[in-house]
């Protein structure tokens, strides 16, 4: 028998973006940015690495805002 009461499901996390990747000059390093389908907010990164990185902190926290989590490349984990 088919059961068409509605299940409460767990709201799904999914974050979208639009990701545009170029290099200015071959002998350069690919820059991207990446694009928020959600917010609309563009994030520009000066290499790969740090998209990635960005990427990743994606699917590790998210503010409850739904903005895109910002990283400082220059901070350092916490030693306790």
């Amino acid at each position: 028998m088919l059961n068409l009461s509605p299940q409460r499901k767990q709201p799904s996390r999914h974050c979208s973006f639009l990701v545009r990747l170029w290099q200015d000059d071959q002998q350069m390093a690919w820059r991207a940015l990446a694009h928020s389908v959600q917010t609309g907010e563009i994030i520009h990164f000066a290499d790969l690495e740090s998209l990635f990185v960005f990427l990743q902190a994606q699917t590790i926290a998210k503010p409850r805002d739904n903005r895109a989590v910002r990283l400082d490349p220059e901070a350092q984990p916490d030693a306790s």
